[in-house]
């Protein structure tokens, strides 16, 4: 489920996530100065260039992990493999995940539409 066979690249609009990505703590996906990333608390965020948190999946103490999956949904994973966050944008295989320098994360369809957005709109 959770290989780590994923792609990165520069966009113009910040930094796209393709493929398979998990992410831990401490190993935040980075568009310019923005991050996403599981912090030691569990907690799944985007933050922007200063480090204010846009986004925050309220995930504190519950989340061992984060997946961006094959299927286009995005999940918090708790060390006992619970789900206890999820996107609900599954069944888009080929989506990507970015991160803008803005601090916002978008999931895109194939054909560039947005599936899901958090953050601070830009």
């Amino acid at each position: 489920m959770e290989p780590d066979s994923h792609r990165t690249r520069r966009a113009p609009t910040g930094t796209v996530i393709a493929g398979t990505h998990v992410f831990r703590a401490g190993q935040p996906a980075r568009a310019g100065a923005a991050s996403v990333s599981v912090e030691p608390d569990g907690n799944f965020v985007v933050r922007d260039g200063s480090g204010v948190v846009r986004w925050a999946a309220n995930t504190a103490s519950l989340a061992d992990r984060a997946v961006f999956q094959a299927d286009g949904n995005l999940v918090v994973v708790a060390s006992d493999g619970t789900t206890v966050w999820q996107s609900g944008t599954a069944g888009h295989p080929g989506a990507e995940l970015v991160l803008q320098e803005s601090g916002r994360l978008l999931i895109t369809s194939v054909s560039g539409s947005v599936l899901w957005s958090g953050g601070v709109l830009a």
